[in-house]
């Protein structure tokens, strides 16, 4: 079971909306932190996360963090 960490609340990420934001965020969050921000990005999803894959890649992003494709 997944739960919000640090100020976030459940409310904070509940909803398809605040779910994408909560995934966009990490995602941005890690490829900085690891310094691959220029990378290529492809996410692989499976049940659940295959619709995710499919909305965060329809999604308008920044030019660095735009992701090449899904799987």
């Amino acid at each position: 079971m997944s739960r919000a960490v640090g100020r976030a609340t459940s409310k904070d990420v509940c909803g398809v909306d605040k779910d994408l934001d909560a995934f966009d965020r990490f995602i941005e969050r890690y490829l900085t932190v690891t310094g691959r921000l220029y990378s290529s990005k492809y996410l692989l999803g499976e049940s659940y996360g295959t619709a995710r894959a499919a909305m965060l890649a329809d999604r308008p992003h920044q030019d660095n963090n735009a992701l090449n494709g899904a799987i």
